[in-house]
């Protein structure tokens, strides 16, 4: 692992979390979905990201093996960027808002992230 988080691999990372979330069997015209979209899209939204990950990641740029758990975590992104830049981190994610279903309830906590992870130990393995 670098020392240093470049905006340019974080931008590749980001870009492949987009690319796998629009690869994902969901309802296209889903508001949650387009939304989703659009901040990933958002160049503005990608900087502010690499901000703050540029500081966790000075942060965290030692450790190995933690367990982490993104308790809110949205459509998963943050979670993604994190495992791709420290493999051996045991991520998961939670959301009460569930993005496969386009008539989702507020009350009913799903776990839509399960994709994502499945495709990220894919990758890190």
């Amino acid at each position: 692992m670098t020392n240093k988080l470049t905006y340019n691999k974080f931008a590749d990372i980001f870009k492949d979390f987009r690319n796998l979330f629009v690869s994902f069997d969901l309802d296209k015209n889903h508001t949650y979905y387009n939304t989703s979209l659009s901040m990933l899209d958002n160049k503005m939204n990608e900087y502010v990201n690499y901000i703050n990950f540029k500081e966790i990641h000075n942060v965290l740029k030692d450790e190995k093996n933690l367990k982490v758990v993104d308790i809110g975590c949205g459509i998963g992104d943050k979670a993604y960027v994190l495992k791709r830049l420290f493999p051996s981190f045991d991520m998961s994610g939670f959301e009460t808002v569930n993005y496969d279903d386009p008539h989702h309830q507020a009350t009913n906590p799903h776990v839509f992230f399960s994709k994502v992870y499945s495709e990220l130990d894919k990758t890190s393995s």
